[in-house]
């Protein structure tokens, strides 16, 4: 019998399909980028049939805690000046990320500034959700960065328009 549920965990379905933008085929190639890339090719079809239902789920019953959209543009002035010297410090690292950069190498990069910033772990990952969904949580943040477009993350977090 074939089967009708991927083995991708439902909240990184449900978390990469939101950093597609809803797009099926784009929350494929982030999931190929994960530690599912072997899920993401070989159940494919699979992947897309739970996407239609992760898409009303999201609409009609999904907490809201668990929503997210990409912040269009961060406003400076929501931002301190030490949480702006620590988005566009990170900003700057994640520039030197290898290509292949996985969720592990970005969450060391996000504590990498804490002695620097002199911020506590907890307002690291709230500053870096705020610039990031305009929420104070999200996904788990290193690899939520290692999925999202390099370059917009780059400018999203160097304030750059």
């Amino acid at each position: 019998m074939d089967s009708i549920v991927s083995s991708v965990p439902f909240s990184h379905l449900v978390a990469s399909y939101q950093s597609a933008l809803r797009n099926p085929e784009t929350t494929i190639e982030i999931i190929n980028r994960t530690e599912y890339a072997k899920a993401a090719q070989s159940e494919q079809e699979i992947i897309r049939s739970e996407l239609k239902f992760i898409d009303q789920w999201l609409d009609k019953w999904a907490p809201e805690d668990i929503k997210f959209d990409l912040n269009k543009s961060p406003k400076l002035s929501d931002f301190n000046e030490v949480e702006v010297e620590y988005l566009k410090a990170l900003a700057t690292k994640i520039e030197s990320a290898p290509a292949d950069a996985d969720g592990e190498w970005f969450h060391k990069a996000i504590y990498e500034f804490k002695d620097q910033t002199n911020l506590e772990p907890k307002q690291l990952f709230q500053t870096l959700y705020k610039a990031l969904i305009g929420k104070d949580s999200g996904p788990r943040a290193g690899w939520f960065l290692s999925i999202l477009p390099r370059d917009w993350l780059i400018k999203q977090l160097s304030f750059e328009k």
